[in-house]
């Protein structure tokens, strides 16, 4: 069961989570939907879900999620060049 550990954080305050959806390598598929709930539970201002390996891999629901910012890159799945 993941829960948020207050004595880790009772001295500062986070702005922001920066949690990976999909890990590059092994290719772990974090559970953000939970960690994004003990973020809320713990206070964070803003989670920011990375999903560079996620888009077209695994079923992506936003709005259960509940993550301030889901981002990916669309060279790696939309074919399209590293700037876009």
């Amino acid at each position: 069961e993941l829960t948020w550990n207050n004595e880790i954080i009772s001295s500062r305050k986070v702005r922001l989570a920066v949690i990976d959806h999909i890990t590059s390598m092994p290719s772990v598929v974090i559970p953000v939907k939970q960690l994004t709930e003990i973020c809320r539970e713990g206070g964070v201002d803003r989670v920011f879900i990375d999903a560079a390996h996620s888009i077209e891999n695994i079923d992506i629901d936003l709005q259960a999620i509940g993550a301030d910012f889901y981002t990916s890159n669309l060279h790696k799945w939309f074919f399209c060049p590293p700037s876009a």
